[in-house]
Order: C-alpha cells, then structure tokens, then sequence
C-alpha cells in the first residue's frame, strides 16, 4: 500500500509541476510582464530539488519494491518529462526576453 501513496505523491508532483510551470509560461508571453520570468525562474529553483527527492524516492522504492516495477518506472518517465519541457520553456523564454 505504501507503494501505491508514492506512486501517486510522484505523479502528482510531476503533473502539478508542468502546470504550474507551463501556466506561469503562458501568463508571462501572454501579458510580457518581467516580474513573471522572475517568479517563473524562481518557482524552477523551488521544484527541481523536490522532484529531484520525490524522484529519488521512486527510485529507491522501485528497488524495494521490485513487484510494482512498472509503475515505478512509468511514474519516473512522467517526472523525467518535466526535464525537456523546461528547458524548451527556458529556450523559448531567451527568445521573448
């Protein structure tokens, strides 16, 4: 059972994260206020570390756990997703800046 609270707590953290992030994104090319770039480069050095320990945390469970291997691995891949979409955003952001 505690497998399965992970499991969750990772794919929420992920799906909270590129909302929250790609919210910030939109708001700021929308309205083109520089207070939002900050804020937005502000949230990334905020979330990193906790994806990072929620990451960590799949992992190590996933190695424990090794029967829910699968859904530990798709529950990485989701949160690994946020890696390429950020730095596209950070990319596109050098653009609008």
């Amino acid at each position: 059972m505690k497998t399965i609270i992970e499991i969750r707590i990772g794919t929420w953290t992920a799906i909270c994260s590129f909302v929250i992030g790609t919210l910030l994104f939109l708001t700021f090319i929308i309205t083109n206020h520089a207070a939002l770039a900050y804020l937005g480069f502000y949230y990334l050095l905020v979330i990193i570390p906790v994806n990072m320990l929620v990451l960590l945390i799949i992992t190590a469970s996933a190695f424990l756990n090794k029967e829910r291997w699968i859904e530990h691995l798709k529950t990485m891949g989701l949160m690994l997703l946020n890696i390429p979409i950020a730095w596209l955003y950070l990319i596109l952001l050098n653009f609008y800046i």
